[in-house]
């Protein structure tokens, strides 16, 4: 019971005074602190580094007088929680002693020390040799522990140089951002911010805050370029935004005018189109591309339909003149004609009409047939004229023979009515027979007969006279009028 009650008290004093030592002096944390460099030892404090690099079971069992106060130290020899030789003991802790050896030159440093570590805990668990064989043994394992600390200060010494080269090589590419952040040439600028970007993720990294902060910086003055940038192109999208809408109204306006009829007056409106195309700023590529394509193609469609209506113009032209050539020689052939001018003017007034209609012979033919037929039409009235005045004279001379027969007539007539005045006067004084004579009545009823019957002549040539001095006075009008 003592012996137990010995041993159970020594392993509880040496696990007390290991866990009192980590708690109180932080070592765990610091231990690892100063494994990853965050800490030197001159950081740990001098009461504590006696503890820091091998505190673990062993240690603490060799030293276990050191920790434990007088009244708490066994009377008897002392007592341990482990045998004190285990035949296995000596191949395990040499074989952790072997594999902690082959990692000292390892490559990953940081692996190889948290193998290391793993170690030392499955040390702490085997059981204790010789003192002489387990002190070479932990020799053997503390200097592969120092010499990875060592390599891990070399390696940390190496990052801080290659940190430092970072930073001064970021520096050179932020000060290189910052010169490029005020430029306006987009294209060159831009190619340079991505070389400077891949140079950038080509470096290495520096410590954290220098990081950030030269960071910080050069996204800054690139931020501030693209920014720029940014608003420029947005500015040249809106102005080309807004050639683009002035350049669709002038494709529109080119449309309509395209389809015009008034093909001079489209001619004029088109090429007034294309001064303002000209004068116009210009749209994206594609935009203005596609905009100049329908432009030309309104353009085109105008020309194309000048050409078919001046194919179509000629070929009524042609005809027209045909129709003119035709109407010059009908009309000719009418001022030459029979002796019904009348007839003829009508005709030559109907091909007037007909001519009316017909369209233009073009510009090196119109001029010629109409000088043609309107000579064709002056000799027909100089001749119809001609026929006309000859008419005239001969109804003229027609009239006044008419007129000296109606005067002759007119004097006759008078004549005539002279002598029955002279036998009205006649029978008037021839004196009545007497009354004696048988005859008397049939005498006078005679007498009477015959007075009556010369004024009943006489009345008769009078009406024939005026009428025909009536018909004198109107063939002496007509005569006045024709000449």
């Amino acid at each position: 019971m003592e012996s137990a009650g010995r041993h159970f008290d020594a392993a509880t004093n040496r696990w007390y005074l290991l866990h009192k030592v980590v708690d109180e002096n932080g070592i765990t944390e610091r231990t690892r602190l100063y494994d990853d460099g965050e800490i030197t030892v001159d950081q740990i404090g001098p009461e504590k580094r006696d503890h820091f690099h091998n505190v673990d079971s062993a240690r603490l069992d060799r030293n276990a007088d050191e920790f434990t106060p007088a009244y708490r130290r066994p009377a008897g020899p002392r007592a341990t929680t482990r045998p004190t030789y285990d035949a296995n003991a000596l191949a395990r802790k040499l074989e952790l002693v072997t594999e902690a050896e082959s990692l000292a030159e390892s490559r990953d440093v940081r692996a190889a020390r948290e193998r290391v570590r793993t170690l030392f805990d499955r040390w702490k668990t085997e059981a204790r040799l010789d003192r002489q064989t387990d002190d070479e043994l932990w020799r053997r394992l503390t200097t592969v522990n120092e010499r990875l600390k060592q390599r891990a200060a070399e390696e940390r010494a190496a990052r801080e140089r290659e940190r430092a080269a970072a930073a001064a090589v970021k520096q050179r590419l932020v000060d290189r951002a910052d010169r490029l952040a005020r430029s306006t040439d987009w294209k060159a600028t831009g190619d340079e911010f991505r070389t400077l970007m891949n140079e950038w993720r080509a470096a290495r990294k520096c410590d954290r805050d220098t990081e950030q902060l030269l960071w910080d910086r050069f996204q800054r003055a690139r931020t501030a370029f693209v920014d720029a940038r940014t608003r420029h192109f947005e500015q040249i999208k809106q102005a080309q935004d807004q050639a683009r809408a002035a350049k669709q109204e002038l494709v529109r306006q080119a449309r309509s005018v395209a389809e015009s009829g008034d093909l001079k007056s489209a001619r004029e409106s088109m090429a007034r189109l294309k001064e303002r195309w000209k004068s116009s700023p210009r749209a994206a590529k594609a935009d203005e591309d596609r905009l100049w394509n329908e432009f030309s193609a309104a353009r085109d469609r105008l020309h194309q339909r000048g050409e078919t209506l001046r194919r179509q113009r000629e070929q009524e032209e042609t005809t027209n003149r045909r129709r003119k050539e035709a109407l010059c020689h009908r009309a000719e052939m009418l001022a030459g004609g029979g002796p019904d001018w009348r007839a003829a003017k009508e005709q030559l007034r109907a091909l007037q009409q007909e001519w009316r209609t017909v369209g233009r012979a073009g510009r090196d033919h119109d001029d010629a047939l109409w000088k043609r037929f309107s000579a064709a039409g002056d000799r027909l009235r100089a001749n119809a004229a001609q026929a006309a005045e000859q008419r005239r004279r001969e109804a003229s001379q027609r009239l006044q023979d008419a007129i000296f027969r109606r005067r002759q007539a007119a004097a006759a007539t008078q004549d005539r009515i002279h002598d029955l005045d002279r036998r009205l006067s006649e029978l008037r004084g021839r004196p009545d027979p007497k009354w004696s004579n048988p005859n008397r009545w049939e005498i006078v009823a005679k007498r009477s007969a015959a007075i009556s019957n010369a004024e009943n002549k006489k009345a008769d040539l009078q009406g024939r006279l005026r009428e025909m001095w009536s018909q004198i006075a109107d063939m002496e009008s007509k005569l006045r009028s024709m000449n």
